[in-house]
């Protein structure tokens, strides 16, 4: 048997290394979200709703960012461990540019018809309206959050994960201070209520950004790479990199499409289940960003290693953090299963009813959590990471569009299931399919890809 270089306990002090500074950065932005919708809350449930809702549009831009970003984190961390810098500045500079595209696309849109964005979502006219105020607010923070958010991916892919952290710090306790001033009318500020969350955002948005290019010039770091280095750029770079990114790219956008289908299923059954829902997701993020910081750290090890021709080393990497996830899941739900009351009565939520369906749908999350997030880490952390984009993308598509929304929309209006299980049992149909068409191409060896290689 071939020795590999992470299947020895160095495996786990490298992992921790790059895991817990994201895990970090990831609860920071999930602690302001939950601040966001806690300050919210306590302005009623059509407000909440309105955030939530608005929120989606706001998440269908970080997916595709995400998928720009995830198609050139595979290159860039191939690339690093094949000490390739230009392919790093290369492979960052393309996708940075098309984030901006694809945020200022958006921006334009959601300045324009947000209402009519909203009406896709809810035909409560109250949550329309309000929805539409934050959503023609928020969006202006779109340009300079898809330019942080994709040099700080370059950042970590880099293994420089300590920088992201610290702005993402910096720029958390901005929007919870601003939050507080602007929601509610502290410190001489006018009291706007919902658009003041709105307004709180953007600015801690455009400060991230900004602090992002004043650590870049300090250090002449490559993340400042423009337009000038992408018109440098061979055609034959810019096919491979849409040849791994596309697939990405559309993968996020189609499951973000999935996932928008339940969100409107969800928001037709009411403001105050969809609330709930909208407390549920803020909440459950306290736990998910440790997954999302294992799921990283998997990523970048994984592409270093194909990149230095160690594809033992990658499988051992991928066979290890099937157990992490596994022992992560178990750990981390039966924490948010203790707090999740403590939490909830931390937001004031309006109605006993919301309160007591958050905690339920949580404590579900909670017992389901090991298997769950078993698919993420399959699909993001290790079929991606090494180069097996497009059978990935099909994999997460093709379950959550022809399965779990069908399902979502039969529990909904044929079988009318309460909304407990109309969330839950959605849950469990997509992730029963997921996990065993995931785990067959894992052991098929198949979906190791170098792609250094000219």
């Amino acid at each position: 048997m071939t020795k590999t270089k992470y299947a020895v306990p160095g495996f786990y002090s490298r992992m921790l290394a790059l895991a817990v500074p994201i895990a970090l950065q990831n609860m920071l932005a999930s602690c302001a979200g939950l601040v966001d919708t806690g300050m919210v809350a306590r302005l009623g449930n059509v407000a909440t709703s309105a955030v939530g809702i608005g929120g989606k549009w706001s998440f269908v831009l970080q997916m595709i960012t995400f998928g720009f970003c995830s198609g050139g984190s595979v290159l860039i961390s191939q690339y690093w461990g094949a000490g390739d810098h230009k392919g790093v500045r290369r492979a960052y500079s393309l996708g940075m540019s098309l984030c901006l595209v694809a945020a200022v696309v958006y921006n334009v849109a959601a300045a324009l018809f947000p209402y009519e964005m909203m009406c896709l979502f809810t035909d409560e006219e109250a949550v329309r309206l309000a929805g539409a105020q934050y959503l023609g607010t928020v969006c202006w923070g779109a340009v300079p959050l898809a330019f942080a958010t994709i040099a700080n991916m370059a950042r970590r892919c880099t293994e420089d994960v300590r920088t992201p952290l610290v702005i993402s710090g910096i720029s958390v306790c901005v929007n919870t201070f601003f939050n507080w001033c602007l929601i509610y009318g502290k410190m001489g500020l006018p009291q706007m209520g919902l658009k003041g969350a709105a307004v709180a955002t953007v600015i801690s948005q455009i400060l991230q950004a900004l602090l992002v290019v004043l650590v870049g010039l300090k250090q002449k770091h490559y993340t400042l790479y423009g337009l000038s280095e992408v018109l440098r750029i061979p055609r034959d770079f810019i096919k491979k990199y849409f040849h791994i990114a596309l697939p990405v790219i559309c993968n996020e956008t189609l499951w973000c499409v999935g996932f928008n289908l339940y969100a409107v299923i969800y928001a037709h059954q009411g403001s105050e289940n969809y609330a709930a829902y909208t407390l549920y997701s803020s909440i459950e993020n306290l736990v998910f960003v440790f997954f999302v910081g294992a799921c990283n750290a998997c990523s970048i090890m994984i592409g270093k290693s194909i990149g230095q021709g160690l594809l033992e080393d990658a499988r051992a990497i991928a066979r290890k953090m099937l157990f992490v996830f596994l022992a992560m899941g178990a750990v981390l739900g039966g924490t948010l299963f203790a707090i999740r009351w403590p939490v909830i009565n931390l937001m004031g939520v309006e109605s006993a009813y919301t309160a007591n369906l958050t905690a339920a749908i949580l404590a579900f999350y909670c017992c389901w959590c090991p298997l769950r997030q078993l698919n993420y880490v399959l699909v993001v952390g290790i079929l991606r990471a090494g180069g097996d984009t497009r059978v990935s993308a099909l994999l997460d598509v093709g379950v959550t569009l022809c399965w779990g929304a069908p399902w979502c929309f039969l529990l909904a209006y044929v079988f009318r299931v309460p909304f407990l299980w109309m969330v839950c049992g959605t849950f469990v149909m997509e992730d029963v399919l997921k996990l065993p068409l995931c785990l067959l191409r894992l052991k098929s060896g198949k979906w190791l890809h170098t792609l250094t290689v000219e």
